[in-house]
C-alpha cells in the first residue's frame, strides 16, 4: 500500500514539475520579449524564443501527462484492484510442519559461545 502511495505521489511530483517548467517557460518569454531595447521588433524576438524553447515546452506538458497518467493508473489499482483473498473456514490457517529427513549426512559443526 505504501508503494503505491510512493507512486502516486511520484507521478504528482512529476506533473508539478513540468507544470513548474511550461509556467518558467512562458514567464522567460514575457520577460525578454518585454525588456527588449528599441529598435528590435517584439513579435519576431518572439518568434526566435518560441523556435529555440519549442523542445521544452514539448518536454514540460509531456512531463505533466506521464505524471497525471502515472498518478491515475496507481491511484485507480489501488482503489479498483484485486481485493485481498479472505481465508473461508474450512481452510487451515497454517500449514503442517514438514518433517525433517531422516537421511544421515556429514555432522554439523556446532558453536560455542565464549
Amino acid at each position: 500500500a505504501r508503494r503505491r502511495r510512493a507512486v502516486t505521489a511520484a507521478g504528482i511530483g512529476t506533473a508539478l514539475g513540468g507544470a513548474l517548467l511550461a509556467l518558467a517557460v512562458l514567464a522567460g518569454r514575457r520577460l525578454t520579449v518585454a525588456e527588449l531595447p528599441g529598435p528590435v521588433d517584439g513579435p519576431a524576438a518572439g518568434a526566435v524564443y518560441d523556435a529555440l524553447t519549442e523542445t521544452l515546452r514539448t518536454a514540460s506538458w509531456l512531463l505533466v501527462a506521464l505524471g497525471l497518467a502515472v498518478a491515475l493508473v496507481s491511484w485507480l489499482t489501488g482503489r479498483y484492484g484485486r481485493p485481498p483473498r479472505r481465508r473461508s473456514a474450512e481452510e487451515p490457517t497454517a500449514e503442517p510442519a514438514s518433517k525433517p529427513s531422516a537421511e544421515p549426512g556429514p555432522p554439523r559443526p556446532t558453536r560455542t559461545r565464549l
